[in-house]
């Protein structure tokens, strides 16, 4: 049967497309009016742990804006369930760096980054005192690092990668982070890409000097 009967015979049987292929969530943080964003994150699912009650979140110009003060690691973490994705983009910027981060000589802080996790296999986390996670690609923006580098965290070395893209941006303005999901999913993992089971939006100035603060615009999943 040719996909236009396929629609027509859906139709009248009271079927949607929404029903046959998953619709892909966006959060787009354009619309939302100026105030604090703690309720509106829990009514979207996001759970808050370590130290994320003690960073500010408000909606401000269309954005959504962490204020996070030094020595805080804050985690603002959703469960999914998405097949079918193949693309991330995010629209984010950093309003201020907290000084001393810097993934090259250990310091592995950065203002804001978004984890994106897959699959349900939990994969070591090469520590008996830290919970095993399932595979993640993460992404940040860093002021001194390197956009070329793939970078490991103190854990998670057999199914974490960490990627500054863009790398050292100016103060203020919005950038765009484009990722192809599948294609690096495959080159640091050597498999296919599970589907997408968790979005998580990381904040980390422990061991650094000085508040950060960054901000989100849009989050997209892309097919």
């Amino acid at each position: 049967m040719s996909p236009l009967k396929c629609c027509l015979v859906g139709l009248l049987l009271g079927w949607t497309p929404a029903l046959w292929a998953q619709a892909l969530p966006s959060y787009d943080f354009s619309g939302q009016k100026n105030g604090p964003a703690n309720g509106w994150l829990k009514a979207q699912g996001f759970k808050m742990e370590r130290d994320a009650d003690s960073i500010k979140t408000n909606f401000e110009g269309g954005r959504l804006v962490f204020t996070t003060p030094e020595g805080t690691l804050g985690l603002f973490g959703k469960e999914l369930r998405l097949v079918g994705v193949r693309k991330l983009r995010v629209t984010w910027g950093v309003l201020a760096y907290s000084k001393g981060a810097n993934w090259a000589q250990g310091k592995l802080r950065e203002p804001i980054s978004l984890v994106v996790s897959f699959g349900d296999e939990k994969m070591d986390s090469g520590s008996s005192f830290v919970p095993n996670v399932p595979y993640f690609l993460g992404f940040f923006l860093g002021e001194k690092e390197d956009s070329t580098k793939v970078y490991l965290g103190n854990y998670f070395k057999k199914g974490g990668r960490y990627f500054c893209r863009p790398c050292q941006n100016p103060v203020g303005q919005a950038v765009t982070t484009e990722v192809d999901l599948a294609a690096t999913f495959m080159e640091q993992f050597g498999r296919t890409m599970p589907p997408i089971t968790g979005l998580t939006l990381e904040i980390d100035t422990r061991d650094t000097e000085g508040e950060a603060k960054a901000f989100v615009e849009k989050v997209e999943f892309l097919p």
